[in-house]
């Protein structure tokens, strides 16, 4: 066998084994799989063209099998921490996630990457020994391979033309072709960070014309909302939610003290904090997902339209990297990002270092105020969450399994005195503090996993806290809103309608508020169908709620 029809061999190989490994334990499609039979096909044209390209077809073959073998072992680590290969979902998470973020991630998933390593390099290296074995392939059937493939090739080339590439998500044929796969789902993903800059520019303008976004003001409103956005916080390691160890101590005494409201059947739209925060935060949900994120109505620009002045602290990232939550937090009258005063990416910034931003603002003012305070949570590795002097349950075992759980717990209970130390500092004035984190996190609770993905959903990565505290004084003088929060902390809610709840709460009323989809609302809807993990996901009340 000739070079060529080597590589034919090896690389359709290890894609379907990337594909076999893909479906494994799902059901089959037969339309997938005939799609991606179409793109062995293709993948045959191709190489006999490279072989008319002479030298310069080599190289790039050369090229295509090293990408291609880098593929397999992304899709591999994949597959063993997430059970799918990588995902257009993954790609944008990575871009938005900053070098400390990504050395945790490693630390986290080590030993299910190095699986991955040994099993791809015996996959190869078997595949390798079995193209040494000498036998003879008709050229006939070549012949056929490559004049199927050529007209495969030529009808997939004129849809992208005629579609645009937008669509190449659609193109099974194209994903059995692993680096295709890859170079589709991040142009998407980049596509769409692009014009959410584009975006960006255009709520700046408005912004700098203020009057011309603003909506009539509540009447007096609440002097000071403050929306804590937490990160990979699951309620049933939550002391507050049923869970046998004291996590949360702190929050446990301002529930008895009667300002803290624990609500109990509350769920986020993904499992993943890109996709949830940018439904979070704008009018954006699983009904109208099809329009895209950043040309809705977003929670900073209806507050700041309003007459509230708002503030955003945050230990993640800023727009400068391009992130979606970065984008939205700059249209804030001010922004504080901690991290950007790190003296080396590995250093790091505990969430308390909020608590110190926030301590040096200037006193507040006459207006009203919504504070978004962005946590680092118990973001993985959960270890590098809480100091030293947090660490109430043993985490030094050897034990991997144990050792994650004590950790995750003790990044719980540093979680419960940040934002019981929000809460205590506004506990003199007219304030109401919103607790929420952006999707939950699996910590070996139903199988030998830890961590969230959208495709590999859990119940435990979409139940989440979401928690209401209320000074003395708020009781005082919002009363009907005090009654509407007592009167809502058993019904069923998705985190994707939260904008709406909020904008309730402060009494603004913006184009695309709807009470319906208010938790505290008189109107409010019970009945919505919850979707996790997007328009194609999975109904939550259904399918995972009851699950182990």
């Amino acid at each position: 066998m000739g070079f060529y029809t080597k590589s034919f061999l090896y690389l359709s190989v290890i894609y379907w084994i990337s594909y076999v490994c893909s479906i494994w334990g799902r059901n089959f499609s037969i339309s997938t799989f005939v799609a991606q039979l179409s793109g062995f096909f293709i993948l045959a044209f191709c190489i006999a063209l490279s072989f008319k390209l002479k030298r310069f077809g080599k190289l790039c073959l050369y090229v295509w099998l090293i990408l291609s073998t880098v593929m397999f072992f992304v899709d591999l680590a994949c597959l063993f921490i997430f059970e799918t290969s990588l995902t257009g979902a993954m790609i944008l998470t990575l871009w938005e996630t900053n070098i400390s973020e990504s050395l945790s991630f490693f630390e986290l998933y080590s030993s299910q990457i190095l699986k991955a390593l040994g099993v791809g390099m015996v996959c190869i290296a078997l595949v390798l020994c079995a193209l040494r074995v000498k036998f003879r392939i008709k050229t006939l059937w070549i012949m056929g391979f490559v004049i199927i493939g050529g007209v495969l090739g030529v009808y997939e080339t004129y849809l992208l033309a005629s579609r645009g590439i937008s669509s190449c998500q659609y193109r099974n044929q194209l994903f059995f072709i692993s680096p295709l796969r890859f170079g589709c789902d991040t142009y998407l993903a980049f596509s769409d960070l692009r014009d959410a800059q584009k975006t960006l520019a255009y709520y700046q303008k408005l912004l700098e014309q203020e009057e011309t976004y603003s909506v009539p003001p509540p009447l007096e409103g609440i002097k000071n909302i403050a929306l804590i956005l937490g990160e990979s916080t699951q309620r049933n390691h939550m002391q507050i939610y049923g869970y046998q160890k004291p996590t949360t101590p702190r929050l446990q005494s301002l529930v008895k003290k009667g300002n803290l409201f624990v609500f109990s059947d509350v769920v986020s739209p993904h499992a993943q904090t890109t996709l949830s925060l940018r439904k979070m935060l704008t009018f954006s949900n699983v009904e109208n997902s099809q329009i895209p994120w950043y040309e809705q109505g977003n929670l900073i620009g209806s507050f700041r339209g309003s007459g509230y002045r708002v503030v955003w602290i945050s230990n993640q990232l800023n727009a400068t990297h391009g992130g979606s939550t970065g984008i939205i937090a700059s249209l804030s009258h001010e922004t504080h990002f901690v991290s950007e005063y790190k003296r080396n990416f590995d250093e790091v910034f505990y969430d308390g270092k909020l608590l110190e931003a926030f301590d040096h603002l200037k006193p507040m003012d006459s207006k009203n105020h919504l504070y978004v305070f962005h946590l680092m949570g118990a973001h993985a590795s959960y270890g590098k969450r809480y100091p030293e002097t947090f660490a109430y349950f043993d985490d030094a075992t050897l034990d991997l399994k144990k050792r994650t759980i004590a950790r995750y717990d003790n990044a719980i209970f540093y979680n419960d005195y940040v934002v019981s130390e929000i809460c205590e500092r506004f506990a003199n004035q007219d304030s109401l503090v919103l607790y929420v984190p952006d999707h939950g996190e699996e910590v070996y609770d139903a199988r030998e996993f830890a961590g969230h993905a959208d495709d590999n959903m859990s119940r435990f990565m979409v139940e989440i806290p979401f928690i209401v505290y209320v000074s003395d004084l708020f009781k005082k003088k919002h009363p009907l809103i005090y009654h509407q929060i007592q009167q809502s902390l058993k019904r069923p809610y998705m985190t994707d309608d939260l904008i709406h709840t909020l904008l309730d709460i402060a009494g603004i009323r913006v184009s695309g508020f709807d009470p319906t989809r208010s938790l505290i609302s008189p109107s409010f809807n019970p009945t919505r169908k919850r979707i996790v993990g997007g328009s194609e996901g999975r109904d939550y009340d259904k399918e995972l709620k009851s699950a182990l």
